[in-house]
């Protein structure tokens, strides 16, 4: 379910964005900070899934008190 709804919203990025990805698509230097600035999330998630915390982080009070949190960051 999770993969299907992340997926659903990167298509949907990518339709909106289409013309900017064409033009930044060439772009080895963009390329390459995406990838290094992915790495620290790749790695993070990857530990989460071997170490099963991710169902940990899954309860309302996790998600409630986060949700609060960045919402009060934001604004």
């Amino acid at each position: 379910m999770d993969v299907s709804l992340h997926f659903g919203s990167l298509i949907a990025i990518i339709l909106y964005f289409r013309e900017d990805l064409k033009k930044k698509i060439y772009n080895i230097d963009l390329l390459k900070k995406i990838i290094i600035s992915s790495l620290p999330l790749i790695i993070v998630g990857y530990f989460l899934v071997k170490l099963n915390y991710l169902d940990n982080l899954r309860s309302y009070k996790i998600i409630g008190w986060s949700t609060i949190i960045f919402g009060i960051i934001l604004f």
